[in-house]
Parts: structure tokens; sequence; C-alpha cells
């Protein structure tokens, strides 16, 4: 493709050059459902470790359930810390279960 002054600019030949020589393929990750997940801070697994020390016994399956037991036990005012509490707590019985 020669470049030629008075038909197109400069940069729209080096871009129309770059587009077809270029082809550029796009891998989806895998995705490893099982094994990954959100990290948990230091803090909030103090919390569970704790809440699952004292009250193991009234703590499910049930995230709902999870969720205002850790709000009647703990003074968390976040519901973001609240859930999240809650959900670790929920996974945590779950695997121990399987």
């Amino acid at each position: 493709m020669a470049f030629e002054a008075d038909s197109i600019s400069y940069k729209t030949a080096i871009l129309r050059l770059l587009s077809t020589a270029l082809t550029v393929t796009f891998i989806k990750p895998p995705l490893f459902t099982d094994s990954m997940g959100r990290i948990k801070t230091r803090k909030v697994k103090a919390i569970t470790v704790d809440l699952l020390e004292q009250y193991r016994d009234q703590f499910g399956t049930d995230f709902d359930a999870n969720k205002l037991k850790v709000n009647e036990f703990t003074g968390v005012k976040s519901k973001k810390l609240r859930n999240i509490i809650a959900g670790y707590t929920t996974r945590l019985i779950r695997t121990e279960t399987k």
C-alpha cells in the first residue's frame, strides 16, 4: 500500500496498515469458581472466629438467618461489613458440613 499524500492522511494510512496487519485474539481466562474468591481481612476473620467460638450452635447454612445473628451478636453498624461476616460464617459452616 503506497502512501498518497493527497488522498488520505498519514495517520489514517498507518491505522489502516496496523489494523490489517495485526489481528488481536482475546482468550478468556479459565474460571476457577471452586477455588477463587474474595480475600477477607484479618478483622473479618477474627470477628468470625470469635462468633463461631461463642455461638456456633446458633449459626447455620442459611445466609439470611446468619445476617440477623451477626447483627444481634456484634455491634457492627456497617451493612457491608455485616454481610461479609455473615457470608464468611456461612461459608465456614458449609465447608465443615461437607
